[in-house]
C-alpha cells in the first residue's frame, strides 16, 4: 500500500515538474539533442525518449535496433535516441550521465551493456548501495566491456556532463513526454502500441508512411492502427 501510494506522488511530481518545465525557457542545446543514426536527411525520422533502467524501454530496444540494420546506415531511415531518466528509478540520472559522457562513439554499445545488465542497478538490488558505490559499479561494468574507463569515471563527476543530461530530461518534458518508451515519427507521436510492436511490425509502419498511406496500417499479425 505505502509503495502504491509512494508511486503516486512520484507520478503526479512528475507531472507538476512538466508543468513548470513547460512554463520556463528550455535551455537551447549546442547540437539537436540526442543520439541518431541514419542519414539527416532520411525521409522518416523515429525518435524514442528511453528511460535506460526502464525495462520496457529495454525489451523494445531490440526491434528499434533490428529496423534500424534492416534499413542499414544510408537508407530511408533515421532514429534518434533522447535519455528520459525517470525519477522512480534509482539510478537512472545516472545511468543517463554515462549515455551522455560516453558521446555519440560509445553510446549505443552503453545501452546494450546497461539492458543486459539492468536488473544489477535496480532499486532494489542497490537498496544498500550509496551513490558513490553506485558510481564506482558503472564505471567498472562500462570497462568490463570495452568502454573507456577514464571517459566514464570522469563523466560521473563533471559538471557538465550532469548539465548536458539535465537539459536533455528537460528537452523531453517539453515535447510533452511523462513516460518511457515515447515515440515520434516525423515529429508526431507513434500509435500507443509502438513499444510493443516488433521489427517486422516497424518495418511495415514505416513503409505505410514511406508510401503515402496513412490512413490504415495493418501489421503481419492482422491488427490494424487508425490513424
Amino acid at each position: 500500500m505505502r509503495a502504491a501510494a509512494l508511486a503516486m506522488v512520484l507520478v503526479l511530481s512528475l507531472a507538476q515538474m512538466l508543468a513548470v518545465v513547460h512554463g520556463q525557457a528550455v535551455p537551447i542545446p549546442a547540437t539537436y539533442d540526442g543520439y541518431s543514426q541514419g542519414p539527416a536527411d532520411a525521409q522518416v525520422h523515429v525518435e524514442f525518449f528511453y528511460d535506460l533502467m526502464c525495462p520496457n524501454c529495454r525489451d523494445s530496444w531490440p526491434a528499434i535496433n533490428e529496423t534500424m540494420v534492416h534499413y542499414g546506415s544510408s537508407g530511408p531511415l533515421r532514429i534518434t535516441m533522447h535519455t528520459f531518466p525517470l525519477p522512480y528509478h534509482h539510478n537512472a540520472f545516472l545511468v543517463a550521465e554515462v549515455a551522455h559522457a560516453l558521446g555519440p562513439e560509445h553510446v549505443w554499445t552503453w545501452m546494450d551493456v546497461i539492458y543486459a545488465h539492468q536488473e544489477e542497478f535496480g532499486n532494489g538490488a542497490t537498496a544498500s548501495t550509496t551513490p558513490k558505490q553506485v558510481r564506482a559499479a558503472l564505471t567498472k561494468l562500462a570497462a568490463d566491456n570495452g568502454l573507456p574507463r577514464d571517459v566514464v569515471a570522469k563523466g560521473l563527476r563533471d559538471g557538465d556532463v550532469d548539465m548536458a543530461t539535465r537539459v536533455s530530461w528537460k528537452y523531453a518534458c517539453y515535447r510533452g513526454v511523462s513516460g518511457t518508451p515515447t515515440y515520434l515519427v516525423n515529429g508526431v507521436p507513434a500509435p500507443a502500441e509502438a513499444g510493443g510492436w516488433s521489427s517486422k511490425e516497424w518495418i511495415t509502419f514505416i513503409e505505410s508512411i514511406r508510401s503515402g498511406d496513412q490512413r490504415t496500417f495493418v501489421f503481419p499479425g492482422g491488427m490494424a492502427v487508425q490513424s
